[in-house]
């Protein structure tokens, strides 16, 4: 974009893809100031529009208050779900964004950092949080955006694996969580399995 004239942009998670357009979120260093961008851009252009392959069609920074992303977007039912934060970030959010036009419909406060890509089964939302753990949320609720539960203990920065009666993820090391682990909670209450 010829309007990045300063600094660079860094991408660390994986891009998806939607109907002809990649989303891919990313960090924009200028010096030792760093902010997060999630981009949406055109995968094929279309000559009637005047869009060329590779344009960018919108960005989003949520006014510049959105620190770097390396979760990984997950699309489903029309909607993009995404992480902000890394590793020594806190007071993070989950967001929710209408995928062509990049409008925020809504956000879910963290306190530490969301890198984990979400993992969306049965029209619920898994991610891990860093040391606030798992959460859940229901995708299908009034408000989606409070979530159904959240299991603290474990330090979770990988995409949680859902079975028809549970979710598994592993631990890394965290700020506060200190020791590695598996842990297997059932789906639709979080108890521990």
């Amino acid at each position: 974009d010829p309007q990045e004239k300063k600094g660079r942009v860094r991408f660390h998670s994986t891009p998806a893809v939607v109907d002809g357009l990649l989303v891919i979120g990313g960090m924009k260093q200028i010096l030792t100031l760093t902010e997060g961008a999630v981009y949406g851009v055109s995968v094929n252009g279309d000559p009637a529009a005047k869009i060329t392959p590779g344009q960018m069609l919108w960005r989003f920074t949520d006014d510049g208050n959105l620190k770097p992303v390396f979760s990984s977007a997950s699309i489903f039912g029309g909607r993009m779900y995404f992480g902000e934060g890394y590793h020594q970030d806190a007071n993070c959010r989950m967001f929710c964004l209408e995928p062509h036009s990049g409008k925020q419909l809504w956000t879910a406060a963290t306190s530490s950092h969301v890198e984990s890509p979400p993992t969306i089964v049965d029209n619920k939302l898994y991610v891990g949080a860093g040391d606030d753990g798992l959460y859940a949320f229901d995708l299908h609720a009034n408000e989606p955006q409070k979530s159904v539960w959240q299991r603290p203990g474990i330090h979770l920065d990988s995409s949680p694996v859902v079975t028809e009666e549970l979710v598994i993820a592993g631990s890394v090391l965290g700020d506060i969580q200190k020791e590695f682990a598996l842990l297997a909670v059932r789906k639709e209450t979080g108890e521990q399995a």
